[in-house]
């Protein structure tokens, strides 16, 4: 754990921001201009690996505005650190938990999937809607683990799961989405039946006459 309190993630580089590149994302930061934002933050994705030192060290900021800029930065990369990702679904800040889960949707992986669906729990409803969304970014890959989570979970974050499962057309889920139906809530049983009909949609596109 560094000074700062917070602790290490696996990969992790040691880097120091320099003055120009701390003032420039300052700068940018403070604009009233959204589009100069987002033009340092792609230009800066575009630098791949060599930003990564910079952006570990903002990731450790006490500023939730600069842990934000870097997972912002994280998603537009090419091959950013999963672990990075992963670890700041659980920071302090609400707007950090979203950031990251939007990192997290455009750069699916496996080995996010236990802690996002620990997100779809938080406290804070955006960052888990965008939690489930990275769910259902992972696509099949993520069936197992949400029907093994699906009767564990509070209402809310169950809501979330019968979400996911409906759009993840998977024959898999139909055991789960049909027990939703009958025993679920109302907005659980809501989603459990477009689920249904999408599957069986694609059923008879694929086996026409069956």
């Amino acid at each position: 754990m560094d000074g700062n309190g917070r602790g290490g993630a696996a990969g992790a580089s040691a880097g120091t921001m320099s003055t120009p590149e701390w003032e420039s994302l300052r700068q940018a930061l403070d604009s009233a201009d959204e589009q100069q934002l987002e033009s340092w933050l792609a230009q800066v994705a575009a630098r791949g690996a060599e930003a990564l030192p910079m952006l570990w060290e903002a990731l450790n900021n006490p500023a939730e505005d600069v842990r934000w800029a870097a997972l912002r930065i994280l998603a537009e990369m090419e091959a950013p650190p999963v672990e990075w990702m992963v670890w700041m679904l659980a920071d302090p800040s609400p707007l950090v938990r979203q950031a990251a889960a939007l990192a997290l949707a455009a750069h699916p992986h496996p080995r996010a999937l236990p802690a996002l669906i620990e997100a779809l729990g938080d406290p804070d409803a955006l960052a888990a809607d965008l939690a489930m969304q990275a769910v259902i970014a992972q696509g099949a890959e993520a069936v197992p683990a949400l029907l093994e989570v699906l009767n564990d979970l509070p209402a809310a974050a169950r809501l979330r799961v019968a979400r996911a499962l409906a759009s993840v057309k998977d024959t898999r889920t139909i055991p789960a989405l049909m027990q939703l139906m009958e025993n679920g809530s109302m907005l659980s049983a809501y989603w459990a039946e477009r689920g249904l009909e999408n599957l069986r949609q694609d059923l008879i596109y694929f086996f026409p006459g069956r």
